[in-house]
């Protein structure tokens, strides 16, 4: 399942609305508020997303429903475990546009996580969470001036890929419990279509984590020596 709003649609929606965060920013932020534990029909959640995108303003209709949307997408990709859609500039923009948005992402994503409505530590958190916000933290420290390319290409899919699991297990860890389908620190499971009992996904989702991690780390390092 993927949205049906693109980078330019949001941009220009979000700039009319008088928000000046850029979609990625804000994307990562509700990403994280959620996969923090709050729930989008409460009012803790309507009160800091109000705070952290519009300065505590009321937001026109028309961004109010780009909100409502994009949270039940973000929740529904978190329930179906099979990957989240990322919102960032498409293939045809500049390898720094892309570069620099998923920075913004991944320091949205970290901004709204902090807040875990259960007040859990990071030192509470799974081994595989603390890594991978340490890789946000350290991938919000690298530089944005990176050049179009077949490298860039390869690691911006590590990348993403990187985060979309990443976030899944920070939702599952910390939020997993507010939903029927998912339970924090067990496997993910979905209910079959027919209703019958909840299957476990396989063991290839790890793996794949797995791989995508060692390459991140090797990548975010890289990027971070460069910059200093």
């Amino acid at each position: 399942m993927q949205i049906a709003l693109n980078y330019n649609d949001s941009l220009e929606l979000l700039r009319g609305a008088g928000i000046y965060g850029s979609p990625a920013d804000v994307y990562g932020l509700l990403m994280g508020l959620i996969a923090g534990g709050y729930r989008e029909d409460g009012r803790d959640f309507e009160e800091l997303t109000l705070n952290l995108i519009n300065d505590g303003e009321p937001m026109p209709r028309n961004a109010r429903t780009w909100q409502r949307e994009t949270v039940s997408g973000i929740i529904e990709q978190y329930l179906s475990g099979e990957g989240m859609h990322l919102l960032l500039p498409g293939d045809g923009s500049l390898a720094s546009e892309r570069a620099a948005a998923l920075i913004e992402l991944a320091h949205g994503f970290i901004t709204g996580f902090s807040l875990r409505k259960n007040k859990k530590k990071d030192s509470e958190l799974s081994r595989e969470a603390r890594e991978f916000i340490r890789d946000l933290s350290e991938y919000c420290r690298a530089s944005s001036e990176v050049e179009d390319g077949e490298e860039f290409e390869e690691t911006f899919v590590i990348l993403a890929d990187h985060f979309s699991s990443g976030a899944q297990i920070c939702f599952e860890e910390c939020a997993g419990n507010l939903y029927p389908r998912a339970h924090a620190g067990e496997d993910f499971v979905l209910e079959d279509d027919d209703g019958g009992a909840p299957v476990k996904l396989s063991q290839e989702r790890e793996n794949v984590h797995n791989m995508e991690e060692a390459g991140w780390e090797r990548k975010t390092r890289v990027s971070v020596q460069d910059n200093d």
